[in-house]
């Protein structure tokens, strides 16, 4: 596929582009960013005049519909060497990547890449009628999904006339360099730049969506599939292609959630990086509102700056979403190591703390205090995550406390992060064009001060002495490089570049604070930071990823379940009982018995029949809910069902899906039915069945359930909220009566459950699980079964006089109060029964069916009697 690819390219370069000289053909089949905007093909006879340049556009028709450019235009090059130098990098690695992921994943990855790299153009200036090529985006993606798959890599170049072995990351970061200073002049001003057809947004866009993809390869092959990447070309003497092909590195054994802790800090990374855009070209006010946009989630086209403010706030949005997903992982898969688990939690506050900053921000008129209090933030927040990332990674046990190497690297990495707030400060001073000159301050190291100038000279003295803290860090762990090599290697590549950050820094005044300096010299300090402390880290924990992690703490996801024998996992079911497997994760008689409230409950809000497209939304809404975190509650809880007999049988003992997919499944349905209810019903609704889901997930699956007696009582909140999300569906509020209905759902799950509880008291007592028989006893909850009956027909009554409900429910209400009391005290007199237990459970499914009803019936009758 990498071949056929390299082909295409090149026949379109030379048949089609006519080796460059086709303007008509390039013009006509790249992508235009207004003409995505637009919708239309732009072909005009005269000049143009943008911004004040005037653009002759050749009469170059192309595809219809337009957006096919958006295909196109990755398989178009602008020159022999934009041609030659993608394709040898193509050649190198690509073979390499679709090797490891297979040929189908790879060219879908190829092509999704090239389309989200034009799109980065079209985001940067989506005015502009400026061609652009997306193959160094697609090819960008490429590299970077070689680097996260062999890290370590080397490769053979020639160099003189030698063959010299260097770091594959070094000859990528060489090729990224070159399309860098050769793209970015696309972007400024002048009307020759800004004819380039190779765009840098495209390739760094593409280069971030392969060193962040996360493609997963294949499984099958395993050592198989090392040893035929290892192979070199058989029967053939040493060639250039055989001279620089890659070696195949290890495979590293990072887990599930380490990857998207590393991507989470990337994104965070990303989102400085626009921040500092945003702060550069003046856009922080382009959305004069927060948090919409000129009173649209959806900014104006017309308007560059308000377009920027939105990507800004898109990417925080984004981080927050990936914060908040890091966080319920580690409460998930690392609750036992407090390491992993608190950072990971306060990084999610950190991401609300950013974002109330923002807010605050656009609300003060970009205040400069503010402004650098929401740098800080981010920059904590980058430490917090990479200190999640690397922690997770790494042996529970710390062993080289007190090192004198981590107090360098530590106190390097506090001056660098105390130098990003002076120049923060700096920039909300006015104060960056102090001096003229640079290294010098108006022909001096040190200049007098003055309350207008002092913010500057502050900040370069701080630099020197942050560079100086940061050299001495850097030479004392290399010193110990033996014991720290990975530390090493980090604050060895912090202090280069702090080096060029130093030099872009300067270039910030001799070129009068071009955006491009300020966005690279602020993007380099944050990286500095970030590797500084991943080095600070790394030296405190041992690296290896060999080492033991302690009792308890997951290697992966999946961990308690890595002792499943071949014999079963070479058990294949089939697509059949695959889908009932699934189908079983939703427990559907709990789905059957919580949407039964939800209809009556439409019906007396509606005092009517709702229509029946509202109802069926919720009804989809709901189930896809309940069986989103039913199936997330099979997930965290399948040590317990393993053990006991009543659950035994359920999809992840018996290994009918892995933990890792019902785990997926349950976060994909819970997502959609947000997503659905948001889109079909209203807002309110979907945030209510999100909070039933957050509730049942980790207040009562990974909180309540194994810590107290009352774990059914409160827990049982969860439950009773579909009531409230059928109620705001109709009225878009939550009433008086959807509070009453709420309280009857509330107070009958205990009897409910712990009728069930006493069934299996030997069940729960194995696993282990405080139910209320385990803990008090069969007599003190028999006693506690009898209190909440009586609660719960009292507010049945309750809802009479509260809904203006009539005699058809009053008579119902008691008539199965009555009964439910009966049962219930026949559970008192007959504790040691399991019979009179499981008769009130049953009961209990027949009175809630039966009474909300009784609701429906009661509403309908009214109404037609008038």
């Amino acid at each position: 596929m990498t071949l056929a690819l390299i082909a295409i390219n090149v026949a379109v370069f030379l048949f089609l582009q006519g080796a460059s000289g086709d303007n008509q053909f390039t013009y006509g089949y790249s992508t235009i960013p207004a003409e995505i905007i637009t919708g239309r093909d732009i072909v005009a006879s005269q000049p143009v005049t943008i911004g004040g340049v005037q653009y002759l556009i050749p009469e170059a028709p192309g595809p219809s519909p337009i957006y096919l450019t958006l295909l196109t235009s990755m398989f178009m090059h602008a020159s022999w060497l934009h041609l030659g130098g993608n394709m040898l990098f193509l050649f190198i690695f690509g073979d390499n990547v679709e090797h490891y992921v297979g040929s189908v994943l790879y060219l879908a990855f190829y092509l999704v890449a090239g389309i989200i790299a034009s799109f980065a153009q079209i985001v940067v200036d989506p005015n502009s009628i400026v061609p652009s090529l997306g193959a160094s985006g697609a090819i960008a993606a490429v590299l970077g999904t070689y680097i996260v798959l062999f890290p370590r890599n080397r490769v053979v170049v020639f160099l003189l006339r030698f063959l010299v072995p260097v770091p594959a990351v070094l000859a990528i970061g060489l090729w990224a360099v070159l399309q860098f200073v050769s793209g970015f002049g696309s972007l400024v001003s002048t009307a020759e730049r800004r004819t380039s057809a190779a765009s840098s947004a495209a390739w760094s866009s593409g280069s971030w969506r392969g060193v962040f993809s996360g493609i997963r390869p294949r499984d099958g092959g395993g050592q198989a599939a090392d040893d035929r990447l290892r192979r070199p070309p058989s029967g053939r003497p040493l060639s250039l292609a055989a001279a620089v092909a890659p070696q195949t590195p290890r495979r590293d054994a990072l887990t599930r959630f380490t990857k998207l802790a590393a991507f989470t800090v990337a994104m965070t990374f990303v989102l400085v990086v626009v921040g500092v855009v945003v702060r550069s070209t003046g856009s922080g006010l382009g959305c004069p509102e927060w948090p919409t946009c000129h009173g649209s989630w959806v900014p104006p086209l017309d308007n560059p700056h308000a377009i920027i403010e939105w990507s800004h706030r898109t990417t925080a949005a984004i981080v927050g979403v990936l914060a908040l997903a890091t966080a319920a992982v580690a409460l998930v898969a690392y609750r036992r190591r407090p390491s992993v688990l608190w950072p990971a939690l306060a990084a999610l506050g950190l991401v609300i703390f950013q974002a109330a900053l923002g807010k605050a921000a656009v609300e003060s008129d970009l205040s400069g205090d503010i402004v650098t209090a929401h740098l800080a933030t981010a920059m904590a927040l980058l430490a917090l995550l990479i200190y999640v990332a690397l922690r997770s990674n790494l042996p529970a046990v710390q062993h080289r406390r007190g090192s004198g190497v981590v107090a360098w690297l530590g106190v390097a990495a506090a001056a660098v992060y105390v130098l990003m707030l002076l120049g923060s400060h700096v920039t909300a001073t006015g104060t960056a064009l102090a001096f003229p000159d640079w290294p010098l301050m108006n022909g001096s190291l040190t200049p007098g001060l003055t309350v207008a100038d002092a913010p500057h000279v502050i900040h370069r003295w701080a630099a020197v002495a942050a560079g100086l803290l940061v050299l001495a860090a850097v030479i004392a762990v290399w010193r110990r490089r033996a014991r720290y090599p990975a530390a090493a290697r980090l604050a060895l590549s912090a202090a280069i570049l702090f080096g060029l950050e130093a030099v872009v820094g300067g270039l910030q005044v001799l070129t009068q604070l071009a955006v491009w300096t300020q966005v690279v010299h602020l993007a380099l300090a944050a990286a500095v930071w970030g590797l500084l402390v991943a080095a600070t880290v790394l030296s405190i924990y041992r690296p290896e990823h060999e080492a033991e992690l302690e009792s308890g703490s997951p290697s992966r996801l999946a961990a308690p379940d890595a002792g499943i024998t071949a014999a079963r996992a070479s058990d294949q079911p089939s697509r059949g009982q695959v889908l009932r497997a699934y189908l079983a994760l939703t427990k559907p008689r709990i789905i059957e018995l919580l949407l039964v409230t939800t209809i009556p409950t439409m019906v007396l809000a509606q005092r009517g029949i709702p229509s029946l497209w509202l109802m069926a939304a919720v009804m989809i809404g709901g189930t896809l809910a309940a069986g989103g975190a039913n199936a997330i509650n099979q997930f965290v809880d399948r040590d317990i069902d393993d053990v006991m007999r009543r659950t035994r049988n359920r999809p992840l003992p018996r290994h009918a899906i892995g933990p890792e997919a019902a785990l997926r499944f349950g976060i994909g349905l819970s997502i959609v039915s947000f997503v659905w209810l948001a889109a079909t019903v209203n807002l309110l609704s979907a945030l209510l069945a999100a909070s039933a889901i957050g509730f049942y997930v980790f207040v009562y699956t990974l909180w309540l359930k194994r810590s107290t007696p009352q774990n059914i009582v409160i827990g049982g909140a969860a439950g009773s909220v579909p009531v409230l999300v059928a109620w705001a569906a109709v009225t878009g509020t939550v009433g008086i009566p959807a509070l009453v209905l709420f309280a009857i759902v509330f107070y009958w799950t205990p009897p409910h459950f712990w009728a069930l509880a006493l069934r299996y008291k030997g069940d729960y007592a194995t696993a282990r699980v405080p139910m209320m028989p385990v803990v008090r006893g069969e007599a003190e909850t028999a006693r506690q079964i009898t209190l909440y009956s009586l609660l719960m027909v009292a507010v049945s009554l309750l809802l009479f006089p509260a809904a203006g409900m009539g005699p058809i429910y009053l008579a119902a209400a008691v008539g199965l109060g009555a009964a439910f009391l009966w049962y219930a005290l026949r559970v008192q007199r007959h504790v040691t029964d399991g019979r009179a237990a499981i008769g009130l459970f049953r009961f209990s499914i027949s009175y809630l069916t039966l009474l909300f009803v009784a609701i429906a019936a009661d509403s309908l009758i009214r109404l037609s009697i008038g």
